[in-house]
């Protein structure tokens, strides 16, 4: 199954659920329903990622610290 990339943008006092929320619900979908298909990621739909203006650390709300999977390079 080809997968659709889906980035999420993070940075520097991004409010925590702007980025986890949608995190969670593109990196927990699936095509085939019930609790099983959660546990194997062959029938999600979606490659989810985190990315950033650098590969720096970006610091959410609270000071929470989040490493990006790639930056815009």
């Amino acid at each position: 199954m080809n997968k659709l990339n889906t980035g999420i943008f993070i940075f520097d006092g991004v409010e925590v659920l702007d980025f986890a929320g949608p995190f969670e619900v593109f990196s927990q979908t699936r095509l085939v329903p019930g609790v099983e298909s959660r546990r194997s990621d062959a029938s999600a739909p979606f490659n989810v990622f985190t990315v950033a203006r650098s590969a720096d650390p970006v610091y959410a709300t609270g000071g929470l610290r989040v490493l990006p999977h790639f930056d815009f390079a």
